[in-house]
């Protein structure tokens, strides 16, 4: 078995070894002006695509930034408008919050009167029976008539 796990490894390594690139013209020297030239060239190339290319994203970049500019512009001046319309709407609140809070104020406080009123009505009114009640009564007089009469007699 290990054998023919060895010989097919070899297998598999060589035949992935014969397709790997080989170049053709493999014997075609350059000499080196040339290749200095082509690769100066080359980069002379690449150099102004860089420069072009550069510009480009440069003016795609201003353009981002007015319209960016512009649509901060524009969003903040809405929410200086929402700012503006929510304070007035704030205000009025408070106004009608405070006109609430009196009239909260006024009916708790005649409500306490009510409620005052009808616990003290039967102590207020006993009172006031009292008050007219005489203060000697048919009873006291005649005592006191009693009593005057005991008192004005002759003692025998």
């Amino acid at each position: 078995m290990k054998k023919f796990l060895s010989v097919m490894m070899l297998i598999l390594i060589f035949s992935s070894v014969s397709f790997g690139a080989v170049s053709e013209d493999m014997n075609v020297y350059v000499r080196q002006d040339v290749f200095d030239a082509k690769m100066e060239a080359l980069f002379e190339r690449l150099h102004g695509e860089i420069l072009v290319l550069s510009e480009r994203m440069d003016k795609q970049f201003a353009e981002l930034r007015g319209e960016v500019k512009g649509d901060i512009k524009a969003l903040s001046e809405r929410v200086d408008g929402n700012f503006a319309a929510l304070s007035g709407k704030i205000s009025g609140m408070d106004y009608k919050i405070d006109a609430l809070q009196t009239v909260v104020y006024w009916g708790l406080g005649i409500l306490s009167l009510l409620i005052a009123s009808f616990v003290l009505a039967p102590i207020v009114g006993s009172i006031v029976q009292n008050l007219r009640k005489p203060s000697f009564t048919l009873d006291d007089v005649k005592r006191l008539i009693a009593e005057a009469q005991l008192n004005t007699k002759p003692q025998v």
